[in-house]
């Protein structure tokens, strides 16, 4: 099997990265804090969704 990613993957993998890093790390601890997304408006324009399932 061949687990390498394709081009597309790894821009994704990048831009979702490098989105986290400049966006996410240094509110880390208050979102830790909260324990909720809410209204971190950056992920909603990055337009990333995941779907949970139980």
């Amino acid at each position: 099997m061949d687990f390498k990613l394709a081009e597309e993957d790894k821009m994704i993998r990048t831009t979702i990265r490098d989105f986290a890093k400049k966006e996410l790390e240094p509110i880390a601890d208050r979102l830790d804090q909260k324990s909720s997304l809410a209204g971190v408006a950056p992920i909603v324009q990055l337009s990333v969704r995941a779907i949970v399932r139980a």
